[in-house]
């Protein structure tokens, strides 16, 4: 195991233990946000459209009805650069959005969080931006007090990275094979219930990680979405972060894919809404709009299962990838489209875009984006609503969704076409190592005057 980073801490560490986390994002591998490989997943299963709950009381995501919204995630390197209200009035300048998706942990890597934790960032300084900035709560703040509602991404693998590995951990040590961060918080883990087996790595997860902040920010948080849910404990999740705010609305990436169904009755409120993992299709392919459809089939926007109600919601990425991109893979016809099928039958619909990590904002060219999206939207409702042109089922398309799929696919092509040229400068590299390496051994023998041959 390896040491805590800042030994000065142990002492306090220790006596916390005894009483009772990635520069890699899945902007890199879009299978760090599916959730449809985990051993645990739950199927796919019929949707009601009868109204099976009788409260009086509204659902709590009822406030989600008919919105959408805007998420990103930042890098935690360089949470004390960025201007809370430069952003915000990003946002302001889009007009509809009702809500944001914050990115508490640094993109899909359960390692790293943009603001302070009171274990992480004394046994793994990298690990958050330790006291010198709360940038979440900050955002939140800043957001609620501009009339937004406000959510939280957040990636449910935690410290131990039960998804996605050491190897994907921002501090993996290629010649040990390990990652200290895991290793600091397994140790820490063990010390305070008696075991780092995974479930109590995931209950460690939710009761040590998850609790800090669902109490700290309280109100401030008027929503969850945890990522790949399955490497985590739901039931404890949902129980922390509603005492923690009982009007907080969550959901929970755990079912097949693509999926807007209710997948978590009982836990969710509204629905994870995660498209096909973009390794097989972009975003914008014809594929996802059967959550266009389920949604369009339920009740005032609400899907019941065994009695529950979880509002429809669709999360879609902007880009090629989850976190960057070049382009929208959208064109704007078709994401106003969608989006106001989906906002018309009552649900809710949140895109992801990229930041501009130079300039430390929301990219230029997805607000652009944005704000065309938004004038159409505005447009239909002036309009009173239509049905949109993407209505046919892939299987006989029409010349519109024929024209997405071909989108999809050339976009599918470029993207295969820039791994391959990674692929191939790699080898290369690699080549150029192994041909340095060769004729420096070369130089070292024949310098000593031993025979090359004997070696």
């Amino acid at each position: 195991m390896s040491e805590v980073d800042d030994p000065e801490a142990q002492a306090e560490i220790d006596s916390d233990a005894s009483s009772a986390t990635d520069d890699r994002s899945d902007d890199e591998s879009d299978s760090s946000v599916a959730d449809d490989g985990a051993s645990d997943v739950e199927s796919e299963s019929d949707v009601s459209t009868a109204e099976e709950d009788t409260c009086s009381d509204a659902p709590p995501a009822q406030w989600m009805s008919g919105k959408w919204g805007i998420g990103w995630r930042i890098r935690v390197g360089n949470t004390s650069e960025y201007d809370v209200k430069k952003i915000v009035k990003q946002i302001k300048g889009i007009p509809g959005v009702g809500y944001v998706m914050i990115g508490l942990s640094e993109g899909a890597s359960g390692s790293r969080y943009i603001a302070p934790h009171s274990v992480l960032s004394k046994i793994t300084r990298r690990a958050t931006p330790g006291k010198k900035r709360d940038l979440f709560d900050e955002f939140a703040t800043a957001f609620q007090a501009a009339g937004y509602k406000v959510l939280v991404y957040m990636a449910t693998e935690g410290p131990s990275k039960l998804k996605h590995g050491a190897a994907n951990a921002f501090d993996y040590d290629k010649k040990t094979k390990t990652a200290p961060s895991i290793e600091n918080w397994k140790r820490y883990v063990k010390k305070r219930y008696g075991s780092a087996d995974v479930n109590t790595l995931k209950k460690a997860y939710a009761e040590v990680i998850v609790k800090e902040y669902a109490e700290r920010y309280g109100s401030k948080v008027d929503g969850w979405w945890f990522d790949h849910a399955s490497f985590g404990n739901k039931k404890l999740l949902h129980s922390i972060c509603k005492k923690a705010n009982p009007k907080t609305v969550m959901s929970f990436n755990s079912g097949r894919l693509p999926n807007a169904m209710n997948s978590n009755p009982g836990l969710e409120d509204y629905t994870f809404g995660h498209p096909t993992p973009l390794r097989r299709y972009a975003a914008c392919a014809p594929d996802n709009l059967r959550m266009v459809k389920v949604v369009e089939k339920s009740k005032d926007g609400f899907l019941y299962e065994k009695g529950k109600p979880s509002l429809g919601h669709l999360f879609m990425p902007m880009m090629h990838y989850w976190n960057k991109g070049k382009e929208p893979v959208w064109s704007e016809e078709q994401a106003v489209d969608w989006m106001s099928r989906t906002l018309t039958a009552g649900g809710a619909w949140t895109w992801n875009v990229p930041i501009d990590h130079r300039k430390r904002m929301l990219s230029p060219d997805a607000v652009s984006f944005m704000k065309s999206v938004a004038r159409g939207m505005e447009q239909v409702k002036v309009e009173g609503g239509r049905k949109g042109k993407f209505t046919r089922d892939t299987a006989s398309q029409g010349p519109s969704e024929s024209a997405a799929k071909k989108r999809s696919d050339n976009l599918q092509r470029n993207v295969s076409r820039e791994d391959r040229e990674v692929d191939k400068f790699h080898e290369t590299a690699v080549g150029v190592k192994q041909t340095f390496k060769s004729i420096s051994l070369s130089y070292v023998l024949s310098y000593c005057g031993i025979d090359e041959q004997i070696m």
